[in-house]
């Protein structure tokens, strides 16, 4: 009976470590998400300055 209680405390360990660290890696991936909206944009600006750089400097 002792074996099957330590059986079950170790099984209800590693269910609250592993939703802790399923909790951690939700968190880092919201994080993650919202620095790419600003990445994204600010690369495709970047592009777009370099285009336009090389337009203009054709065009002149």
């Amino acid at each position: 009976m002792e074996e099957e209680a330590a059986r079950l405390r170790l099984i209800a360990l590693y269910r609250e470590t592993v939703n802790g660290n399923l909790v951690k890696l939700h968190r880092r991936c919201d994080e993650f998400v919202k620095g790419l909206k600003f990445i994204v944009p600010t690369v495709l600006l970047a592009f777009a300055c370099y285009a336009l750089q090389i337009i203009l400097q054709i065009a002149w």
